[in-house]
């Protein structure tokens, strides 16, 4: 019977040495997540601003386009009709 109180102690001591060494296994694996996190957000932050002008050229690109297509018909209905 005497093993028996004891028991409880021993699966006390062992849930404590588990808990300190989860807690040290752990805590750097999300430290190493958390940088890994900021650096890949800042690496998309790098495309979408990319993107971003390569989106941005693009639609002036339309809007001098289509500028140049309303100039252009401006043009021939005054060539046509020189008044």
């Amino acid at each position: 019977m005497k093993g028996s109180e004891w028991t409880p102690i021993y699966l006390m001591i062992v849930l404590i040495i588990a808990a300190i060494l989860l807690v040290e296994v752990i805590k750097p694996v999300m430290k190493q997540a958390a940088s890994t996190a900021s650096s890949n957000i800042a690496q998309s932050n790098n495309l979408v601003g990319g993107f971003s002008i390569i989106l941005a050229e693009d639609k002036i690109k339309k809007l001098i386009q289509k500028k140049l297509k309303f100039l252009q018909k401006i043009f021939n209905i005054m060539q046509f009709n020189p008044n």
